[in-house]
């Protein structure tokens, strides 16, 4: 059951700004901040993030490193907060079926931390141009890797909430849905 007043970490990639993320944006917020929940933004940029190295200390190592990357970045910075919030909301345009390259780094470096593992987490993609493969692919993606498959990351948490819209009007269906699920 999710707590009446929830603490949120809003995960945006700043470099992606357009006027359908910007409505998008405002109007999610305005759905997570009526419920009267504390929301902390952290907006990410290309600088911000080092790319995972694939060294998988994060997972070969999790007694000791609890998860966490070895790369010390931003992602770094929060990840070991993560455990301050309840629902973590990952929020950035989909490129050819995922988040861009900024934000597939910051869930990437994010998945292996324990304390994500009894949290809830929404993923939310936007894009004015996404065709209905490359949604689909998103879908599947961040249903699969956040927790629909345990099998795959084990770490990750067990509710998972996927959202994109590509327009203003898929914007208002997308929030109506956002209320049911908050």
């Amino acid at each position: 059951m999710m707590p009446l007043r929830m603490r949120v970490l809003f995960v945006a990639d700043k470099d992606a700004r357009t006027p359908l993320s910007q409505d998008l944006r405002s109007k999610v917020m305005s759905v997570i901040g009526e419920k009267g929940n504390d929301i902390e933004i952290l907006e990410i940029g290309s600088d911000d993030v080092v790319p995972c190295l694939g060294c998988l200390l994060c997972v070969l190592r999790v007694a000791e490193r609890h998860g966490l990357c070895v790369s010390t970045d931003t992602v770094a910075e929060f990840n070991s907060r993560i455990g301050d919030f309840d629902l973590v909301c990952f929020f950035g345009p989909v490129i050819f079926g995922q988040f861009s390259s900024t934000m597939k780094s910051v869930v990437e470096k994010t998945q292996t931390n324990r304390m994500l593992r009894s949290r809830f987490v929404i993923a939310i993609g936007y894009g004015d141009d996404i065709r209905d493969e490359e949604l689909e692919t998103f879908f599947d993606i961040y249903r699969k890797h956040l927790g629909k498959a345990d099998v795959l990351h084990t770490l990750f948490p067990a509710r998972v909430e996927v959202f994109a819209s590509r327009s203003l009007e898929e914007t208002d269906a997308l929030c109506a849905q956002l209320e049911r699920v908050l």
